[in-house]
């Protein structure tokens, strides 16, 4: 897939891997855990990643997780300036929405014209990957640890959208937020 697709509001959205759930097997990490023997049980079969196992391994070791910092934000942040500048060109998108988990910790959010940040309950959040990605309290804490916290994501973003309740109200919150930015920028 490509990284950033064209939905209903003619905004461009997604992450410069191609997948904004993080589940995808589009990613050049799949080099990295396979390519090192210590870290075999990262590589699944057909070559893909076993996400939760690379999760384990980097939130674990900071050496690792320095190591594919160092080797895949480089190429993510290329793709990323090859999907924005394919898109500004198109006449058709009213925006490109990044979904970038460390925005602030990598700095580009020194790219973006407007930041939305999307909040959550802790409780809810970590409820949410625990389902979804089959992560416990214990990573999702190391992965928080080395984060900003999210009161100062918050503060810094230009929107902030309650991810709390119900898909509905998430959608009228985002259409508001984009109608608002649109007229900004018109």
């Amino acid at each position: 897939t490509e990284g950033l697709a064209k939905d209903d509001s003619g905004a461009a959205t997604g992450g410069p891997t191609g997948n904004d759930t993080g589940t995808g097997t589009g990613s050049d990490a799949g080099g990295l855990a396979k390519g090192d023997s210590g870290n075999r049980a990262a590589a699944k079969a057909k070559g893909t990643l076993n996400r939760r196992a690379v999760a384990e391994i980097v939130f674990s070791n900071p050496a690792e997780l320095e190591r594919l910092t160092r080797l895949v934000h480089p190429l993510i942040a290329e793709r990323e300036k090859q999907l924005v500048a394919r898109y500004r060109g198109d006449s058709g998108i009213a925006a490109i929405v990044l979904d970038v988990p460390l925005l602030y910790e990598s700095g580009q959010d020194r790219w973006c014209d407007k930041v939305i940040f999307v909040d959550c309950p802790e409780s809810l959040r970590r409820e949410r990957l625990r389902k979804s990605r089959g992560w416990e309290a214990e990573t999702t804490k190391k992965i928080d640890a080395l984060q900003w916290n999210t009161q100062l994501k918050a503060q810094r973003a230009d929107y902030v959208i309650r991810n709390h309740s119900s898909l509905t109200e998430l959608a009228n919150q985002v259409e508001t937020i984009l109608a608002r930015i649109r007229q900004e920028f018109a």
